[in-house]
């Protein structure tokens, strides 16, 4: 990606994220939000059929099943987060997202731009 382009924050999810912001995830709030796992399901899905072929290949590791068992969480917590009230969706997707996501320590984040 160009530093220079027409696209606008609004065009890519949690672009807040990028400048270590944690997203408010306020769509979820909404009672006309209608939560889907489908990408939960296809990532599981994809990982599992990779599970199939990928354990024969001779530089397969470890991580394998670390991520067969992070897309199950993943489906888990999606039908969970869809069983909880409204009001309480953006603050637990808040709590997942910090967990899954760990702030880097590493180097300092910039402020956002302007018009973000």
């Amino acid at each position: 990606m160009s530093l220079r382009t027409p696209a606008l924050p609004a065009d890519f999810a949690y672009f807040a994220a990028w400048y270590g912001r944690v997203p408010s995830f306020a769509d979820l709030a909404d009672s006309g939000y209608k939560l889907s796992c489908a990408d939960e399901w296809f990532s599981w899905r994809i990982a599992n059929l990779n599970s199939l072929y990928l354990t024969r290949i001779h530089h397969a590791d470890h991580q394998l099943a670390r991520v067969w068992l992070e897309g199950l969480d993943d489906v888990m917590f999606c039908h969970r987060l869809k069983r909880l009230p409204v009001e309480e969706r953006p603050a637990s997707m808040q709590q997942r997202f910090r967990l899954k996501y760990p702030l880097n320590d590493v180097w300092t984040y910039r402020d956002l731009p302007p018009h973000a």
